[in-house]
């Protein structure tokens, strides 16, 4: 309990500390590096075949933008998931739903921070990454093309050249790709996990010789990119 009790704290900390970094920029300043990392991951192989990718919907300020990549992914006609927060309080959880098309994004309504999210009306009809529609789930993935994701576009607080994340405190991206991984077990698909990708402008990467916080539930990435100069680490 006490291990547990101070790894809170230590990434309470570390929020806090990033929290005010983020302040100093402005929007130009987010918007500049949104757009070098965008043209990075669109250059990545991993993108250029990735058939299904899942991409988190980003905030107006405080974290890089995601709009190029979506509007690229959708254009090249790859199917584009998003998370969707599903459940009460205690027990929410994302799930990943698809977009129908560029016009559907277009018409996301922005949620109380400033989200384009997808209306409560429109779930039970769209696509769950997962097999299903909406919060009903098929029961596994079956097979690769069918069902599940080849990336995932994943934010976060914080992030190390060890390619360790830190979120915002809710767990969600790490419950889910521990869901996803038990539907892998269970089902025996030949499917991997998917290329997971975290988006940091340059004040949410922790100073070389220092490392995120991390327990046995925390997923570390595959690649983290950013607007610095080597702004690819894997």
């Amino acid at each position: 309990m006490a291990i547990q009790a101070g790894l809170k704290e230590s990434k309470q900390r570390l929020r806090k500390e990033i929290r005010q970094r983020l302040r100093s920029l402005n929007h130009d300043d987010i918007s500049i590096q949104s757009k070098v990392i965008a043209n990075k991951i669109l250059q990545m192989p991993e993108y250029k075949d990735a058939a299904r990718l899942s991409v988190y919907m980003s905030m107006p300020d405080g974290e890089v933008s995601t709009r190029d990549i979506v509007i690229d992914a959708l254009s090249e006609k790859k199917k584009v998931f998003v998370p969707h927060i599903h459940g009460r309080k205690a027990s929410s959880k994302i799930i990943m739903l698809a977009l129908s098309s560029l016009e559907d994004f277009e018409s996301l309504r922005a949620d109380a921070w400033g989200i384009p999210s997808l209306g409560a009306e429109s779930v039970a009809s769209r696509e769950n990454a997962l097999g299903g529609l909406g919060t009903v789930e098929r029961g596994g993935i079956v097979d690769a093309g069918d069902f599940g994701l080849d990336m995932i576009v994943m934010p976060g607080m914080a992030f190390d050249t060890s390619k360790r994340r830190l979120g915002h405190g809710r767990g969600y991206y790490d419950r889910y790709l521990q869901e996803y991984h038990e539907n892998l077990n269970r089902t025996g698909a030949r499917s991997p996990m998917p290329h997971l990708v975290g988006l940091a402008l340059r004040e949410q990467i922790v100073p070389s010789g220092h490392s995120i916080p991390t327990g046995d539930l925390d997923w570390t990435l595959d690649k983290i990119v950013s607007s610095n100069k080597d702004s690819i680490v894997e």
